[in-house]
């Protein structure tokens, strides 16, 4: 599977359009379509941002690992975490590390 197949699989799974992911990353219309015309990949930083806003790794998003098996328990979970604003998400990853320092060996 190439690039913008793994991309366009990924919005189909969270449920927003092409569009909105582009817009949501932070990401110009025009560069999906060089990445799909002219086979190219996003630069790191682009590629870290698709990789967050998904839930997956950058290896993920090249095709070099399989996906994730997540329970549906769990990619309820990454799809909420990939839709808050950064300051957000960054208090529900403290929050579980509240919780998770609470639980007994």
């Amino acid at each position: 599977m190439s690039f913008v197949d793994i991309i366009v699989d990924l919005t189909k799974q969270k449920g927003v359009s092409i569009r909105r992911t582009l817009l949501d990353v932070g990401i110009g219309h025009s560069s999906m379509n060089d990445w799909k015309n002219k086979g190219t990949t996003p630069s790191g930083e682009t590629m870290a941002k698709l990789a967050d806003y998904f839930g997956v790794t950058v290896d993920y998003l090249l095709g070099r690992e399989a996906p994730p098996e997540f329970t549906p328990e769990q990619r309820e979970l990454a799809l909420i975490i990939a839709d808050l604003s950064d300051f957000d998400r960054q208090q529900a990853l403290d929050y579980i590390d509240f919780l998770k320092s609470k639980r007994k060996p």
